[in-house]
């Protein structure tokens, strides 16, 4: 473990690495990560929430729903730290007591310029992890590749809104309803044209958060997306 400028790095081999992204990704997770914050976060229990840049109000509120049930069962958010979903599933998280584990895409330096970001880290309850350098610009094939990782460290993934056939999150919950690296799911609204997409590829639908509990969806062992959903949201 190195310094460099308040930021760290940490490899396979340290007690700070992400363990279930190793145990998950074996030889393919990244041999060192960059990382500001506090560290014990990597190792907490925690829920993905992601999706598009530019949602609507419905659906910035249902994020807001799921980050503070997430944080109630004591479930840590990992996103990727992007604007819309993302951070509002971040803020929600925040305000509500919780913890925040951001994977970054590029450059941690940049993140850590706004201050709502630098008092989250220095009251440890927000971790910054990126596998690039502290301050490389942004590059799709790292945004591909930090996707995975989201994925591969939470215990299960939400996916928001997303566009059909396109953009970050698409190609994303895409691979990891291929891989799955972890349960996906998916809020069940048509208006994203690509969320019912999703859902017909394997992606569990869901709409009702009263209905399940972050915890049940987490462990449940999901083999067939379509046949199970009424068994587990039951």
């Amino acid at each position: 473990m190195s310094e460099l400028n308040n930021i760290y790095t940490v490899t396979q081999t340290d007690i700070a690495y992400p363990k279930r992204l190793l145990n998950v990704l074996g030889e393919k997770a990244p041999p060192l990560i960059y990382y500001c914050g506090n560290s014990k976060l990597a190792n907490m229990d925690n829920v993905a929430i992601v999706g598009s840049r530019i949602i609507d109000e419905q659906a910035e509120q249902y994020t807001m729903a799921l980050a503070k049930k997430a944080v109630g069962e004591g479930y840590a958010i990992c996103s990727g730290g992007a604007k819309g979903t993302d951070r509002t599933a971040e803020k929600t998280a925040l305000e509500a007591g919780g913890f925040c584990i951001s994977f970054l895409a590029d450059s941690i330096t940049k993140k850590l310029s706004q201050t709502e970001i630098q008092q989250a880290v220095l009251s440890g309850k927000m971790l910054l992890l990126s596998a690039v350098s502290p301050n490389a610009p942004f590059h799709t094939g790292n945004a591909m590749a930090r996707n995975r990782y989201i994925y591969a460290m939470s215990q299960c993934a939400f996916v928001i809104a997303s566009d059909y056939n396109k953009g970050g999150t698409w190609a994303g919950a895409s691979q990891n309803i291929k891989s799955h690296l972890s349960n996906t799911y998916v809020w069940d609204n048509s208006k994203y044209s690509g969320n019912k997409q999703l859902i017909a590829k394997g992606g569990i639908g869901i709409d009702n958060l009263d209905l399940f509990s972050v915890a049940d969806l987490a462990i449940a062992e999901v083999k067939s997306y379509p046949e199970q959903i009424g068994f587990l949201l039951s």
